[in-house]
């Protein structure tokens, strides 16, 4: 398996070469040549892993961005109920329900019960007096959590 410290020789026996004259340079040994030679070596990565690396290095799509419907681990994590609460959310106030999870995600990182060291709280991280001023009255509530922070 090809790490870090190989790649890094590999770079600066690249960077070295070039400033060498030309005929103290040993002729066909490029960079490319040689990270091409390690890359077709065999490995510790299963094949199908291999192929992924090179289909990225020539330039093709991954699978992944190919594939139009993934499901996160995030949107695998959530409950039903969030997922629910989410959606209604979204219905009520019409915008994106991927906006209303990644307001969560950086926020509290999915945790109902994060206090922030500002004193903000829940999923949106709503400040107790925000919250009161939207109607929240139990700022760990994920209902009112989210509607009030939406």
């Amino acid at each position: 398996m090809m790490n870090i410290r190989m790649l890094q020789s590999l770079i600066e026996s690249q960077t070295i070469h070039q400033f060498l004259p030309v005929s103290q340079t040993r002729s066909g040994l490029t960079f490319n040549h040689l990270l091409s030679q390690t890359l077709n070596q065999p490995t510790h990565i299963s094949a199908q892993s291999a192929m992924s690396i090179r289909e990225i290095l020539h330039g093709r799509p991954s699978i992944l961005a190919q594939t139009s419907s993934i499901t996160t681990p995030v949107e695998a994590n959530l409950s039903k109920d969030l997922n629910t609460i989410i959606k209604e959310a979204a219905q009520t106030y019409q915008i994106d329900e991927k906006l209303i999870r990644s307001v969560i995600k950086a926020e509290s990182n999915f945790n109902q019960f994060a206090v922030s060291r500002a004193g903000a709280q829940g999923y949106m991280q709503l400040m107790p007096a925000t919250a009161r001023g939207l109607g929240v009255t139990n700022s760990f509530d994920a209902r009112q959590n989210i509607f009030g922070g939406t």
